[in-house]
């Protein structure tokens, strides 16, 4: 017992889709118990259970934590462990999930990043991968470090920068897949990727975060995935965007497109000079866009 009634090494989830499901097969696989909570079966609230775990992995949409926090006033005591799956910025106050949670429950709450190039169902399969810790709490880094030997961790203080490259990762697939659909090259591919890498770099640094992240699992390996396979949501919407194959209101879930509206936010809020994910943005918000364009992305 660590305080209250807080039970150690006690893992609860919150929000049990694929990745959230992944991961608690990972943390299963080590010998850790798991609670989960998802708003479909549980409903708004969440179970004293969980509130008692010490451990509390996150896994609910960027655009949903804020709610989840509200509706839970008592969720988060000074002494759990938050390590948080989500992805991406919110659109209303542009905070990335760490900060939002830090701006509900204090500085002072100990939390910690998993991101990378990991699709759920390959974790399920045990098969090898890699991913970033990213934390400054060395009880929740020797916790995930604990966890088991087919995933190879890289550990990174930086939770800005991880926390940016999560997101802005499937903007910038959602731009290959444009223009995969429209040229059908690589090349081009490759070219726009480093463009936006260098751009990625610009806006880490403006927001406070360390640019050589964009260097480990959580960046240019969750790119890698994220922007080169049609099992990418965000690369396989892009695709339809270049082949002028969309339809109206088709796949609005998809990640990439409520995050491009919060990064122009914070491009125009920190004056970043970023023309190859600023144009990735217009086409996003516009369904249009002429083929030179397209060339010049990669430019």
């Amino acid at each position: 017992m660590l305080g209250g009634d807080i039970m150690q090494n006690s893992v609860g989830i919150i929000g049990y889709g694929a990745w959230g499901k992944a991961f608690g097969n990972v943390l299963q696989n080590s010998g850790k118990d798991i609670i989960f909570w998802d708003r479909k079966v549980h409903g708004t609230h969440i179970m004293d259970s969980i509130n008692g775990c010490e451990y509390i992995v996150l896994s609910v949409p960027t655009q949903g934590i804020a709610d989840v926090l509200e509706n839970n006033p008592s969720f988060l005591a000074k002494e759990q462990k938050i390590i948080i799956l989500s992805k991406g910025i919110e659109e209303k106050t542009l905070l990335l999930p760490h900060q939002i949670i830090k701006q509900s429950r204090g500085n002072d709450i100990a939390i910690g990043i998993v991101s990378g190039p990991n699709f759920a169902d390959e974790i399920f399969k045990h098969l090898p991968a890699r991913s970033t810790i990213a934390t400054e709490n060395k009880a929740i880094s020797e916790f995930l470090l604990s966890l088991n030997s087919y995933i190879k961790w890289d550990y990174s203080d930086d939770l800005i920068g991880v926390g940016l490259c999560g997101a802005i990762k499937n903007v910038i697939a959602i731009g290959c897949g444009i223009i995969y659909g429209a040229y059908q090259s690589y090349n081009m591919q490759v070219a726009f990727i480093m463009n936006a890498i260098d751009e990625l770099k610009k806006i880490i640094n403006a927001c406070g975060g360390c640019q050589e992240t964009v260097y480990t699992a959580a960046g240019i390996g969750d790119i890698i995935l994220t922007a080169t396979t049609m099992r990418s949501r965000n690369y396989s919407f892009g695709i339809k965007i270049g082949a002028k194959s969309l339809e109206i209101q088709e796949d609005m879930t998809i990640e990439g497109i409520k995050t491009s509206y919060a990064l122009k936010k914070l491009i125009s809020l920190h004056k970043i000079k970023c023309d190859a994910l600023t144009t990735i943005i217009q086409i996003i918000e516009s369904n249009e866009f002429n083929m030179e364009d397209i060339k010049n992305l990669c430019l």
